[in-house]
């Protein structure tokens, strides 16, 4: 735990951004990897930043982890989960619970090019295996034999994994511990998403995917941090967060909790002024 507290802090988010109208509340959780450049597009931080020799621009730009109140995730980009850009389509969401994932342990680079199948998870030991076209996943405990999709683009293989594809010799996918349904907002102005934004860059829209369901997680594995990832089929940006105290979910109270509660306050005001 030690470890996973000091390396999270050697890539310690910087330039936090405010909530404002973003459908949800919460705590961006985002790593800043150090990548940025002091000219262009990019800034020193993930909002309008994408790594360094990559396609610049908003519509490639993944932006931001967050930590719901509720305890679920949210993920925030320029760059459209839903409809992708060109041919290269939004990946899933990995999770590594132990700190040894490809971010941490360095660059690696086998000069292959393509979204090529190989038998790594990449030091991940769950995916959030998304249907991003029907809003649903499933949430799959990787193995041994656990096949993931690198980036297409030989310079951006460390932005790898992109997707889960499947199991080795194996007709069946790994196993599936939960399932769920997730919300999705698009084209969000930056006013709109809380953004201050870069006076000296044109940062277009936001869109916003929530209510990733980390309960499974909380409720079932003795996880007290996790390390989440995620990137675009090309590679060209690669999103990191990190979050603590996960298993610490918030009992948000139901609209039908809180007007029991307030008719609760008012009997009692009532027999008050009675007596």
């Amino acid at each position: 735990m030690r470890k996973l507290v000091q390396a999270a802090a050697a890539l310690a988010l910087v330039n936090a951004l405010p909530l404002a109208a973003l459908p949800f509340t919460g705590t961006e959780i985002t790593i800043f990897d150090g990548s940025s450049q002091d000219k262009d597009w990019h800034r020193a931080d993930e909002d309008q930043e994408v790594e360094i020799g990559m396609q610049h621009g908003q519509i490639w730009d993944l932006e931001g982890f967050w930590l719901q109140d509720n305890g679920d995730l949210a993920i925030v980009g320029g760059y459209d989960f839903k409809e992708g850009e060109g041919q290269f389509d939004a990946g899933d969401i990995f999770v590594d619970i132990d700190g040894d994932n490809i971010a941490l342990g360095g660059r690696v680079v086998d000069g292959s090019v393509g979204n090529t199948p190989v038998k790594t998870t990449f030091g991940y030991d769950y995916v959030f295996d998304i249907d991003w076209a029907a809003q649903s996943y499933e949430i799959r405990e990787l193995t041994d034999q656990s096949l993931t999709s690198e980036a297409w683009y030989t310079q951006n293989y460390s932005s790898s994994p992109w997707r889960y594809v499947g199991e080795d010799n194996s007709p069946d996918l790994a196993t599936s511990v939960a399932s769920g349904t997730f919300d999705y907002v698009a084209d969000l102005k930056d006013s709109e998403a809380g953004y201050v934004g870069d006076p000296n860059a044109t940062t277009g829209t936001h869109n916003v995917a929530y209510n990733f369901d980390l309960s499974w997680f909380i409720n079932n594995q003795d996880i007290d941090s996790a390390y989440f990832h995620n990137t675009m089929g090309c590679g060209n940006d690669n999103l990191m967060g990190y979050a603590q105290g996960i298993t610490t979910r918030t009992n948000v109270a139901e609209p039908s909790s809180i007007a029991l509660l307030a008719l609760g306050v008012f009997g009692l005001g009532m027999l008050r002024r009675k007596a």
